[in-house]
């Protein structure tokens, strides 16, 4: 008689439907892990993420205006006196250099480096995993002709622009300089820093897309502000004028050895032909000025009593309205009150009956 059976399943289908079923719960664990990441990612972290992202693929690159420049006249012609002038920053990246001697040996006479300077670059190109070192700024476009023609490795030139001043010695007082605060260019002292905004400009932007290699991407999206270029400044200065009244007032200042002098030329209308003062300074080199004081514009900052020089002022308007003639006498005691105070003449004496010439 044939008895109801059931096969017994091998042992090696058990391990396999196992492996299966443990294969099939780890990708289900991994799908739900990928599942619960993006969800993160993309709902609960987007703003995030998409900053980031925006960070990371679009290009934002300032375009840089250019500086007015301020003029003065001569003879109807316009003359700069202050104005942009473009120079290279020097770069060497000792990663690059076989032979940092060479290097110096080659470029100290074009650059006119000092000992101690070439001594200190020697030291800095000699790092062999340094990318990059500093050599010196505003270098000529000679100078850059000079030393590519010498074909050395590793070093290079970077565009640069910086404020010119053709004519030192004529009104540092007036322009004042630009200096650089928070890695921008800022006018200060003088017109530069009162007209700073008139002369600087507006920058202007490029937004751009690039790929994951940092090219940008043609056909994407972009925009461009181009940069509004800043002001002139036309003077009513006289080049002429003001270069005789600076060196007349630099003889005197030096002659009486006098602690400080200025000129102010204006003609009747108020325009002002020349103003300058002493101590000056070069606004090229404002930072090495001994006195900070030395920056202010003494004509307009400090405090001046005319005294005699506005007599002839009170005269004119005397004769002008009849009150008084050349001839004209008063006794002259020496003093007058007026209120509180006391007038005294600069010699403190009395000269009695005088004419009013």
């Amino acid at each position: 008689m044939l008895n109801n059976f059931r096969e017994k399943p091998e042992p090696s289908n058990i391990f396999s439907q196992s492996r299966i079923l443990v294969l099939t719960l780890f990708i289900f664990l991994l799908g739900l892990a990928i599942i619960i990441r993006l969800f993160n990612l993309q709902i609960v972290q987007n703003s995030f993420y998409s900053t980031l992202a925006s960070e990371k693929h679009e290009v934002y690159k300032d375009l840089f205006p250019e500086r007015g420049s301020i003029y003065t006249r001569e003879n109807g012609e316009l003359y700069p006196l202050v104005t942009d002038r473009n120079y290279y920053l020097a770069y060497a990246e000792p990663v690059k250099v076989e032979s940092p001697k060479k290097i110096v040996d080659s470029i100290t006479s074009i650059l006119g480096l000092e000992e101690e300077e070439w001594q200190d670059l020697l030291g800095r190109l000699s790092k062999a995993d340094d990318p990059y070192e500093p050599i010196m700024h505003k270098v000529t476009k000679l100078q850059v002709d000079q030393i590519e023609a010498l074909e050395l490795d590793g070093i290079g030139f970077l565009p640069e622009t910086f404020r010119y001043y053709p004519e030192t010695n004529i009104g540092g007082h007036i322009f004042g300089f630009v200096s650089i605060k928070d890695d921008q260019k800022v006018g200060q002292y003088g017109l530069e820093g009162y007209f700073n905004d008139e002369l600087s400009g507006k920058s202007g932007i490029i937004k751009s897309i690039r790929d994951a290699l940092g090219s940008l991407i043609t056909i994407g999206p972009r925009s461009i502000q181009q940069a509004e270029d800043g002001a002139d400044l036309v003077l009513t200065i006289d080049r002429n004028v003001q270069f005789q009244a600076c060196q007349k007032l630099e003889e005197f200042h030096s002659y009486f050895e006098a602690d400080g002098a200025s000129v102010i030329i204006m003609e009747p209308t108020g325009a002002i032909l020349a103003m300058c003062s002493f101590p000056d300074f070069v606004p090229e080199f404002y930072n090495e000025v001994e006195d900070i004081n030395y920056l202010n514009n003494p004509a307009i900052f400090q405090p001046f009593e005319p005294g005699s020089v506005f007599k002839a002022i009170t005269m004119a308007a005397g004769l002008d309205t009849g009150k008084v003639e050349p001839e004209t006498t008063y006794v002259d005691e020496g003093e007058v009150k007026v209120g509180p105070y006391t007038i005294r003449n600069s010699d403190l004496s009395s000269h009695g009956k005088q004419t009013m010439t």
